[in-house]
């Protein structure tokens, strides 16, 4: 609690400045100056510290210059997702990091901590969030979400039936809604060719 307390400390002297900044730019400028705000110098840094990548994961941004909204491509090369292309789109808000980013899997895929809507169950991105956590912590619990799928917190409670009863129906399953083919009467997104 006492580090929370010294991060958020921290994050208003941040603000402080930063306003005491602006204005005295906004007012030496007849033209005005848009307003920097804290988390968009927090997502920068964030981004800046991401140089230990694993090769399995990529981040791209749909509008040149928007930190702020950008997509993390995961490519296990191990385990039941193997092969696979998984896009989750990104948004961070005008709170980071005090709020956790908000994640959603773009491709409809049959995972047992990812529902049908894109919903990521991490819970770095829900109760274990903290100020302390970072974008690199939030890639690395989705490489792990493919890694080792958690059958005991699941958003698609089927897939974490099948997966907690029968791994090799739970393989087959991941395998054929990979290819965009139905399973359980629900079509999945084909992210083999992604």
């Amino acid at each position: 609690m006492l580090k929370l307390k010294k991060l958020q400390e921290k994050k208003r002297q941040e603000q402080q400045m930063l306003e005491s900044t602006t204005s005295s730019s906004s007012s030496s400028s007849s033209t005005g100056s848009t307003r920097v705000f804290p988390a968009k110098i927090r997502i920068e840094r964030d981004f800046k510290e991401l140089k230990s990548l694993p090769r399995t994961v990529t981040i791209t941004f749909p509008i040149e210059d928007d930190k702020m909204n950008f997509n993390i491509i995961v490519k296990p090369n191990s385990g039941f997702y193997k092969g696979g292309i998984f896009k989750f789109a990104v948004n961070i808000n005008d709170n980071y990091p005090i709020d956790p980013p908000k994640v959603k899997c773009v491709p409809k895929i049959y995972h047992p901590n990812i529902d049908l809507q894109g919903n990521v169950c991490l819970n770095i991105l829900r109760e274990e969030w903290s100020p302390a956590l970072d974008m690199y912590n939030v890639i690395m619990g989705l490489v792990v979400l493919f890694n080792e799928p958690n059958p005991s917190d699941p958003l698609n409670k089927e897939a974490a039936n099948t997966l907690s009863k029968d791994i090799s129906k739970f393989q087959r399953n991941v395998k054929e809604s990979m290819k965009g083919y139905y399973v359980l009467d629900e079509k999945y997104d084909d992210v083999i060719h992604y």
